[in-house]
């Protein structure tokens, strides 16, 4: 693979990365609603679905690694950067712009995660109430 097709694969994983992590942030926006709503049955749906964009994700960011380090820099974000400031002046600010808006939907998702995870232990609380079950907190008290 020539250097000028590694670099059209990376920012194609890029734009790609951007719509599954958007899927996502959607998915994570309805787990929110479903804990709410009390609706296990699209909960569980909803994992699945998430689970296969996190795998298809964590693909991607394996095969950005690679590339990068078949372009002989590091397969992190410093990589990136260099990278970046090393491609002409229109496409540089094109994959700039991506890349910031991938970092922020990283970023939105991982927050959004945080509060479904709250819920989720709250929700379990909730069912081992329903059930007559001690809550987690209360049976480690009770040993």
């Amino acid at each position: 693979m020539s250097k000028q097709q590694i670099v059209k694969a990376l920012i194609q994983g890029i734009r790609h990365d951007l719509q599954a992590y958007q899927q996502l942030g959607q998915l994570l926006l309805r787990q929110q609603a479903s804990y709410l709503q009390f609706n296990g049955t699209t909960l569980t749906e909803l994992v699945k679905k998430q689970e296969h964009l996190l795998a298809q994700l964590q693909r991607s960011a394996s095969q950005r690694r690679q590339l990068l380090q078949q372009l002989g820099l590091s397969a992190d974000k410093q990589g990136m950067t260099t990278l970046m400031k090393k491609l002409p002046s229109p496409l540089n600010t094109q994959v700039r712009q991506s890349w910031q808006q991938l970092e922020n939907h990283i970023q939105s998702c991982q927050k959004t995660n945080q509060v479904n995870g709250n819920l989720s232990a709250s929700y379990g609380e909730l069912l081992m109430q329903i059930k007559g079950e001690p809550a987690y907190g209360t049976a480690l008290m009770q040993s």
